[in-house]
């Protein structure tokens, strides 16, 4: 039997976002929490290649609804959400959202 270190409780205390779909005006969903994950070099470079800057990681609470290239708003900015990565080995499962900040901010949302 192998011995397994116990998986550390994810956190969510970095802020409040709101997700949009592509083509919505409403949310799609509202007050989600998330934590800031760090946007690895690997992940950077890539992107880089491929001609998009890349602006940060956020993990939330697993939500298998949202979908790549909707959209993202922290503290009025508006990000397309990139990529999406389903997480299931940690406590509680968990959803990575790679954000690239558009060129718009909206005031007052």
């Amino acid at each position: 039997m192998q011995i397994q270190a116990p998986v550390r409780f994810e956190t969510f205390n970095d802020g409040l976002c709101d997700i949009y779909g592509a083509e919505q005006s409403a949310p799609k969903f509202c007050r989600i929490r998330y934590g800031h994950r760090t946007l690895g070099a690997n992940r950077y470079y890539i992107a880089a290649q491929a001609e998009i800057e890349l602006h940060s990681v956020i993990r939330i609470l697993q939500n298998r609804m949202i979908d790549p290239h909707d959209c993202a708003m922290i503290d009025g900015v508006t990000y397309d959400i990139e990529q999406v990565q389903h997480i299931d080995d940690t406590n509680p499962p968990v959803t990575d959202l790679t954000l690239r900040e558009l060129s718009m901010h909206v005031e007052g949302i």
